[in-house]
């Protein structure tokens, strides 16, 4: 079965990308002051908060970005987008004290509730190691010309198949 790739209505990306600017932006300024909370609002520490902040704000405008923007405009927020969604990431799997799925999770049929700590940092920091290891072979790419995870397993897929 072949599938026809679909154009996206114009207002769809802008609409998407203004929901993120606006939130990421209202949770900056909350983080930074501009918004008056108090430190009791906060269930995470202010630089993990500013980190989804700044993620989603500029997610926003990576999603604005018109294709005839600069790769290293485009790369760079990428960069930015990622690196606050590993600090986020890294943070719940490692804070002291902290359960990262206190209230459990449903999936389809497959229902846990509560996770007990220990299952809930496992699940948790195998998401984080998986994407700081991604990270590092990214860079290890660009430094040292690497092949593609993709061209990777592309090579070891040909081979099984005849």
């Amino acid at each position: 079965m072949k599938f026809r790739k679909r154009k996206l209505p114009f207002y769809v990306p802008i609409l998407t990308g203004l929901f993120l600017v606006t939130i990421g932006g209202l949770v900056l300024a909350t983080v930074m002051g501009l918004i008056p909370t108090t430190s009791q609002d906060f269930h995470a520490p202010r630089w993990i908060v500013g980190a989804v902040g700044a993620g989603m704000f500029f997610g926003g405008l990576v999603i604005w970005l018109p294709k005839r923007a600069p790769q290293w405009i485009s790369t760079g927020l990428g960069v930015v987008v990622w690196l606050m969604l590993l600090s986020v990431l890294n943070y719940t799997a490692l804070a002291p004290g902290l359960t990262p799925l206190p209230s459990g999770l449903n999936v389809g049929p497959f229902t846990q509730t509560p996770f007990d700590p220990t299952t809930s940092r496992l699940m948790v920091g195998t998401l984080a190691v998986v994407a700081d290891v991604y990270s590092l072979w990214w860079v290890a790419q660009r430094i040292w010309k690497l092949p593609s995870l993709g061209q990777i397993w592309k090579n070891i897929t040909r081979g099984e198949k005849k």
